[in-house]
């Protein structure tokens, strides 16, 4: 059957002129019609791509592309709803992505806004960047990397961490690739 619809479609179109003439004398050569519509085609010849209404078709010419009409609107709403389809679900991904994207940025400037107040605040933050450690509390008394896992370092300052009661102990940061992952107040 599809085959059928196919081989009518093509046999459709070579039935279409290649030249239509107008009804006012103008011939138009090299013709293909690249869009219908219920009362104009889209016609693209040597001198560029137009909308013609039938109306203005020259009889005999007018005939042969009328013929044709209803099975090249249906073939052209097919295409038009398969694209449309098609369509949408690049706008969906792209949506989808872009929603992303958006909450990716929100979290940086949640992240961004959190480091900023704890700066202000003198107060430590994950994600700081060991620049802004030091900034704030100075170069650490010691500092040992770990050698069994990569970029991991864990900088110690002696008076300056809280226990639950408030007395003074180390407080000890904990960095993996330069950045702040933790902390905790150790007596030692």
């Amino acid at each position: 059957m599809a085959f059928l619809l196919a081989a009518a479609a093509t046999a459709a179109a070579q039935d279409l002129p290649t030249e239509i003439k107008l009804t006012n004398g103008f011939v138009m050569k090299d013709c293909t019609i690249v869009r219908w519509d219920t009362d104009q085609i889209t016609v693209k010849y040597a001198g560029g791509t137009v909308p013609v209404r039938f109306e203005n078709i020259d009889a005999s010419d007018r005939v042969l592309i009328e013929t044709a009409k209803a099975e090249a609107l249906e073939k052209q709403h097919r295409e038009d709803e398969k694209a449309a389809k098609a369509l949408a679900v690049v706008e969906h991904k792209q949506d989808v992505h872009d929603q992303r994207d958006a909450r990716k940025q929100a979290e940086l400037d949640r992240k961004s806004a959190a480091i900023a107040a704890g700066l202000a605040e003198h107060r430590l933050v994950a994600g700081m960047t060991m620049e802004q450690v030091r900034s704030m509390f100075g170069p650490p008394l010691r500092s040992s990397s770990l050698t069994n896992v990569a970029a991991s370092e864990w900088w110690i300052y002696p008076g300056l961490g809280r226990d639950g009661n408030g007395v003074p102990t180390n407080l000890q940061i904990h960095f993996k690739a330069g950045i702040v992952t933790r902390w905790n107040n150790t007596q030692r």
